[in-house]
């Protein structure tokens, strides 16, 4: 009976170094990943533009939308996206964005620092225009934009 045991507490120390080993580059590209976005002017300009993408690139394209297939509506909200009437599919969403063009971290970073800081200028400017005319001028969180704003212009690309 103890040696079962043993048996038992030898096999899950092995399981559990095993997953040790095998995690361990996931935790290093992440951490390589992280050392990216906080310790580059690149990742940081992405790390402010990501989170307010809307406010300084237009996509979906519209020429990019097609219309929704037979037995799909179009899904508010989300051009481009569509969900099913159909009763064997009801509800399934089928989503005909282009992806090569999505603002997304891996496509965002793809450009040009220069092209980033501009999209991203642009875009904290426009969210405080549009905070401005829907909370007023002395709203605090225009404070932190232009804060923001103010780190964003001195990074040099």
């Amino acid at each position: 009976n103890n040696k079962k045991s043993t048996n038992n507490n030898k096999e899950s120390n092995n399981n559990s170094s095993s997953q040790i080993t095998k995690s361990q580059p996931r935790s290093e590209v992440a951490s390589a990943t992280a050392d990216f976005y906080e310790n580059t002017n690149k990742g940081k300009i992405t790390q402010s533009l990501i989170i307010r993408w809307w406010y300084a690139i237009d996509w979906p394209k519209e020429e990019d939308i097609a219309n929704p297939p037979p037995g799909y509506e179009a899904l508010d909200g989300f051009q481009g996206v569509f969900v099913s009437t159909k009763m064997d599919t009801l509800g399934h969403i089928l989503d005909l964005r282009n992806k090569q063009t999505c603002p997304c971290l891996s496509n965002l970073i793809k450009k040009s620092s220069v092209e980033l800081k501009e999209l991203c200028i642009r875009a904290i400017e426009n969210q405080m225009k549009a905070l401005k005319e829907a909370e007023g001028e002395d709203c605090t969180l225009i404070y932190t934009l232009k804060a923001e704003l103010a780190d964003i212009k001195q990074i040099n690309p």
